[in-house]
């Protein structure tokens, strides 16, 4: 039996990698996932009650990488680097962390929160929160949730006071959550929502002074709220907004094609 289960313990991971290239999945742990994270599957034996008494073999992700994605989001937190969710080979809800950049640890592999992509994340409250974004069927979410750890997660609201939306942005500012425009089943939005506990959201504006976009960016600074660029009905931007109250909203350049050119001996 002891030369069986060092056989088994020698072919077992051998037979795991080749039926892995293959596509199959094995002790229930799916294929994508370990591709994802190859170097994360390690081989052991099972407890009681898992096989015939002495305990069958299982895989345990613990660390590795996260595989090739886009649309997830990364956040700096506990002086740690995560990455959350984002598409590659299908939707993901994984979360990974790091404290060097280049080793990197499995917090959870099933987040309470559905596969998406183009969601938000912020940090707030000493807490990773996760906004919105797209799920595998297509539909546009407007729930949020907040971890402490990173790897248990508690949804604050199912149905936030903003429509579904993708592709828009979060920020922190004045001690509240501010969510700004995205893209949803209306089209393009230009609203600015707050909250100060992530549950119950209030509207700033249903129509700030800049066109509906999404993929912009903002930013916290001189005490402002600021969006950059994205994408509306007529193509890229390259505008500069601000407000100081998140309702009122002032252009500070319509964007210019072209650079200024300068002369110089």
């Amino acid at each position: 039996m002891q030369g069986c289960k060092r056989a088994a313990s020698f072919f077992f991971p051998l037979f795991f990698v080749l039926m892995m290239l293959c596509g199959a999945a094995v002790a229930g742990v799916p294929v994508s996932l370990c591709r994802h994270a190859a170097s994360a599957c390690l081989f052991g034996q099972g407890g009681e009650g898992e096989g015939e008494g002495e305990g069958e073999p299982y895989w345990v992700i613990t660390k590795g990488w996260w595989g090739p994605r886009e649309g997830h989001t990364t956040a700096v937190w506990d002086n740690k680097l995560w990455v959350l969710g984002g598409g590659g080979g299908g939707n993901n809800n994984d979360v990974w962390w790091s404290s060097d950049g280049v080793n990197w640890n499995l917090a959870t592999a099933n987040a309470g929160w559905t596969a998406r992509r183009d969601h938000t994340t912020a940090v707030w409250d000493n807490k990773l929160w996760v906004l919105g974004g797209r799920d595998s069927s297509g539909a546009y979410k407007n729930d949020v949730w907040w971890s402490s750890d990173g790897v248990n997660w508690t949804r604050a609201t199912s149905n936030a006071g903003w429509a579904g939306r993708s592709n828009h942005t979060t920020a922190v500012w004045d001690n509240k959550l501010w969510v700004l425009g995205g893209y949803g089943d209306s089209g393009y939005k230009n609203d600015v929502w707050w909250s100060s506990d992530g549950v119950n959201w209030n509207l700033a504006t249903g129509s700030a002074g800049r066109t509906g976009r999404y993929g912009h960016t903002t930013a916290v600074w001189d005490n402002k709220l600021w969006v950059l660029g994205g994408l509306d009905g007529y193509g890229r931007k390259n505008d500069v907004w601000w407000s100081s109250d998140g309702v009122n909203w002032t252009q500070a350049t319509g964007g210019l094609v072209g650079a200024v050119v300068t002369r110089r001996r």
